[in-house]
């Protein structure tokens, strides 16, 4: 292959890399996103919940049930785990390719 031959894979392959790690930018941007959300709901959530509790307590009522807006909540904590989880693994691809770059810049 001729030297203008090399530069223009060369610059493919790179050119590709770079759109690979803007789209996981744009990934991890979309799940921080989701994440801010569902904590704010959690929050939300747990709050009702708190005030649904005080106002039947206050009013001396015992049979109050919550089951459901406690796994409401807990489905909610599963959501953010599973985001956080995603995000951490894009991170982490992203970490890896950087290391075998550099790795083979050296050998």
């Amino acid at each position: 292959m001729s030297l203008f031959e090399d530069f223009s894979v060369t610059a493919k392959v790179y050119a590709n890399k770079v759109s690979q790690k803007a789209d996981e930018a744009v990934e991890i941007s979309r799940l921080k996103i989701t994440e801010k959300r569902l904590q704010r709901d959690i929050s939300k959530s747990l709050k009702l919940l708190g005030a649904k509790v005080y106002k039947a307590y206050s009013a001396g009522d015992s049979s109050l049930d919550v089951g459901g807006d406690v796994t409401d909540i807990r489905d909610m904590y599963d959501s953010l785990k599973t985001i956080r989880t995603k995000i951490n693994k894009l991170k982490n691809s992203s970490v890896t390719d950087s290391d075998e770059k550099s790795t083979e810049e050296k050998g």
